[in-house]
């Protein structure tokens, strides 16, 4: 008796629970159906893709990978817009000129982008952010010479031994002009000692290039003899 008591009340909770959702399934569509011809606003999500934007350059800040719009739309077109990826293409590359610089792409290039997505019917009333701006520079890498040195002002009847005869030489450069530096673009230099004889002759660098920044040596001393010939 008590377990057909309970097959009853399995029974009637299974009929409660279709009840139920039957009940959300006509309430879900009774809004679907008045909401699917208002018009109304909606905010999604648009992909942005960056073109010619050399390995080179590096950005103050990261370039947005998405702006969000937002659309004046009928509820039919807000649910076809909600199953579409929407994705624009900026090219950059006729604005990045130079080591340094600003890419500016304005709120009316953002606006006809995104129109080409569009229905004609769909209204566009924002784009966040309005406008992208980002400063610029090279990426600062470095290259390593290994350089002899040359002794200048040497008298002509002697000859100056080095010790080290040759050192490292690091430079730095843009990442752009990395293959432009060559070894003929570096010279390492020492000094003929003409007063006091110093115990280390000082190396410096010298360079023809534009494109290196700054140098630096290893050893940036070195010991030496003179021989008189």
């Amino acid at each position: 008796m008590q377990e057909k008591k309970i097959k009853n009340s399995t029974k009637n909770n299974s009929r409660e629970i279709l009840i139920y959702l039957f009940c959300v399934l006509i309430a879900c569509g009774m809004w679907f159906l008045k909401n699917i011809g208002t018009e109304h606003d909606v905010a999604l999500n648009v992909a942005v893709t960056y073109l010619g934007v050399p390995d080179y350059v590096e950005f103050d800040e990261p370039l947005p990978k998405k702006i969000q719009i937002v659309l004046h739309e009928k509820g039919r077109g807000a649910v076809y817009y909600a199953y579409q990826r929407l994705e624009i293409m900026v090219d950059l590359s006729g604005q990045i000129k130079g080591d340094e610089g600003e890419i500016n792409i304005t709120n009316a290039f953002l606006r006809q982008q995104v129109a080409k997505l569009l229905k004609d019917e769909t209204k566009l009333l924002h784009i966040t952010p309005e406008v992208i701006s980002r400063p610029y520079h090279q990426i600062i890498t470095e290259k390593v010479f290994t350089v002899p040195i040359t002794t200048e002002n040497v008298p002509a009847r002697e000859q100056v031994h080095l010790f080290p005869s040759e050192v490292t030489v690091t430079v730095q450069v843009g990442m752009n002009h990395f293959p432009e530096v060559l070894l003929n673009n570096v010279q390492a230099v020492c000094e003929y000692p003409t007063d006091n004889t110093p115990e280390k002759l000082e190396v410096r660098v010298k360079t023809n290039s534009p494109y290196v920044l700054s140098t630096r040596v290893v050893p940036n001393e070195v010991d030496f003899l003179i021989e008189q010939r």
